[in-house]
């Protein structure tokens, strides 16, 4: 069973009262971790980028649809890792 990294990285815009992210996806490997996906810059919130990867992972074939909500197989095969309070360059950086 393969297993991921999926790190957010969050900026909030305190002028407008909005958070926006970004997101890296990385295969778990006996030999390290391999860039997988990114997800751009974009709107959203909390735990929004974990869905998102997930999307992401079911278009790319790594992930099934109907196993979005099976909590167990999902714990033993993800990692999320979520950096708030980022610089806005920082967000976009990790997403080009």
């Amino acid at each position: 069973m393969n297993k991921y990294l999926i790190t957010g990285y969050e900026w909030f815009d305190k002028t407008n009262g909005n958070s926006y992210f970004s997101c890296r996806i990385e295969q778990i490997t006996k030999e390290g971790t391999k860039l997988i996906a990114k997800l751009p810059f974009q709107y959203g919130y909390g735990e929004h980028y974990r869905q998102q990867a997930y999307k992401q992972l079911v278009e790319m074939g790594k992930a099934k649809e109907e196993d979005r909500f099976n909590h167990d197989l999902n714990h033993k095969r993800f990692i999320f890792v979520k950096h708030e309070n980022q610089l806005k360059r920082e967000v976009l950086r990790q997403g080009i």
